[in-house]
């Protein structure tokens, strides 16, 4: 079942990309490494590949590792297809900058926040 409701953008969410545009996002190295995070995120491809070279190099936890692999990726698909029923555009305005292209104009929830969280509640697991 799919929403058409409108999803306005509201001046608190603007006033708070700005604020991290303008303090955080402006420091040196910012940029660069916040685009290195969105690509290492980007359909947890980073953690599949940790999730890998666990499975690689630590073989009486291999199955563990791989379950990181396969957790943090089915987290993002389930993401995905949450973020296909809410609906949710990303906020947009002129005053806020864009660095990184997307893969869709969902916001909601966030594949990287999703995928992340899970490879982390996994990789705690398995590491302590």
């Amino acid at each position: 079942m799919s929403s058409n409701r409108e999803w306005p953008t509201t001046e608190a969410e603007i006033q708070v990309l700005q604020a991290v545009q303008s303090t955080v996002g402006s420091r040196p190295g910012a940029l660069a490494a916040a685009r290195g995070l969105s690509h290492f995120g980007e359909h947890a491809f980073g953690w599949a590949v940790i999730g890998g070279v666990g499975a690689l190099v630590d073989r009486p936890r291999r199955r563990r590792w791989a379950g990181v692999a396969v957790g943090a990726v089915g987290a993002h698909a389930a993401s995905i297809v949450v973020k296909r029923v809410v609906r949710r555009p990303r906020p947009v305005d002129p005053t806020v900058q864009v660095n990184v292209s997307t893969p869709s104009r969902l916001s909601f929830p966030s594949s990287h926040a999703t995928s992340t969280t899970a490879a982390a509640v996994l990789l705690g697991r398995l590491t302590g």
